[in-house]
């Protein structure tokens, strides 16, 4: 079974040994966050984006003003990269597990199968 937990601190683990002092990381990013184009959003504040907008299908219909808000609440400079990673685990977990601090976008919504007995307005005759 997949431990959270030990993944949780491998992933820290890995950013607290990544160095701070080199600007071209994203680790070392000392600053506001204004990213202007979704191509543009490092590869490794991905997961934390999707976690944290939860319920989006694609990264590009995420507004970019809610990115750099969301990134800049939790950004502290360099070295932030760690606790970006826990976060992503927390909210990962606390969404699968079902918790109510998660929100599902999905909740509540009957889903239409092969099996369901749910009928669509499109298939009804009159």
């Amino acid at each position: 079974m997949y431990n959270y937990k030990t993944a949780a601190e491998s992933s820290v683990a890995f950013w607290q040994a990544q160095p701070t002092d080199n600007l071209g990381n994203v680790n070392g990013f000392n600053g506001t966050w204004t990213i202007s184009d979704h191509s543009l959003i490092p590869s490794s504040l991905q997961d934390y984006i999707a976690e944290t907008f939860y319920g989006y299908t694609r990264l590009t219909r995420i507004p970019l003003e809610d990115i750099n808000n969301a990134l800049n609440e939790v950004w502290e400079g360099p070295g932030s990269m760690a606790k970006i990673t826990k976060l992503v685990h927390e909210k990962r977990q606390a969404r699968q597990e079902g918790r109510e601090d998660e929100k599902d976008p999905l909740k509540g919504y009957d889903t239409p199968t092969v099996d369901s007995q749910l009928v669509s307005s499109d298939n009804v005759s009159s």
